[in-house]
C-alpha cells in the first residue's frame, strides 16, 4: 500500500497502490458513481479509467507547494537503488493539512480504500531527477513485495509537450498524457 508523489522535471502525480475491498472486485480501478468528474474507461482488460479534474486546481497548487525543493529531504528510494538510480524519496506531511487529508478522503470514497496509513506516515514522495529517463515497462509492488490489486495516479501538472511524461501501455496501444488535476487507475 503506497501513495507517491512523483516529481519529473515538469510533471508532478501522486500514485497509490491499493487493496482491494471494492464492491466490484471485476473493476477495482473505476471510481464510484459518486465522482463528480468525468470518467473514460481507456480499456476492459486490463480494466483502465481516466477521471478528469478529480483533483481542484486549488487543491494541486496546495499539493505542489507542499513538495519539498531542499534535494537534502530526499533519499535513494529503498530497493530501487539499482534499478531506479534517477529516482529519490521523500514523505509529505499530511496529517492537520485539511487539503492534503481532503483529497485523501476523496480517493478513499472514491475508489473504497483505507488511506488512515498515508495520514498517520506521511505521503511518499518520488523525484525524478531531471534528465532522467523514461521509466519502462514494469510492474508495480509494494513495500511489502506484494503486488497491489490496482494503482491510481493523480496528475499535478499538464504535459509541457507531446509524449512528455505519458504513461504508455505498450500491449494495449494505451498512452495517457498528465493532465492536472486528472486520475489514471489501473487494475494490475
Amino acid at each position: 500500500f503506497s501513495l507517491a508523489l512523483h516529481q519529473a522535471p515538469r510533471h508532478m502525480f501522486f500514485s497509490l497502490a491499493t487493496p482491494a475491498f471494492s464492491a466490484d472486485h471485476n473493476l477495482l480501478a473505476k471510481p464510484t458513481a459518486s465522482v463528480p468528474a468525468t470518467t473514460t474507461q481507456l480499456s476492459s482488460s486490463p480494466p483502465i479509467f481516466l477521471t478528469k479534474d478529480f483533483v481542484s486546481p486549488a487543491a494541486v497548487a496546495h499539493l505542489r507547494s507542499k513538495i519539498p525543493s531542499d534535494e537534502g529531504a530526499y533519499e535513494p528510494c529503498i530497493g530501487q537503488v539499482d534499478e531506479f538510480a534517477s529516482k529519490r524519496c521523500t514523505f509529505l506531511p499530511a496529517a492537520g493539512d485539511e487539503v492534503v487529508e481532503a483529497v485523501l478522503a476523496s480517493v478513499e470514497r472514491a475508489w473504497g480504500v483505507d488511506t488512515a496509513r498515508l495520514r498517520e506516515r506521511g505521503v511518499p514522495i518520488i523525484r525524478y531527477l531531471p534528465g532522467a529517463p523514461p521509466v519502462g515497462v514494469h510492474g508495480d509492488v509494494g513495500a511489502d513485495g506484494l503486488v497491489p490489486n490496482r494503482t491510481l495516479v493523480a496528475y499535478l501538472t499538464d504535459a509541457d509537450a507531446p509524449g512528455s511524461g505519458e504513461t504508455f501501455f505498450p500491449a494495449l496501444n494505451v498512452s495517457v498524457a498528465p493532465a492536472r488535476g486528472a486520475v489514471l487507475a489501473f487494475d494490475n
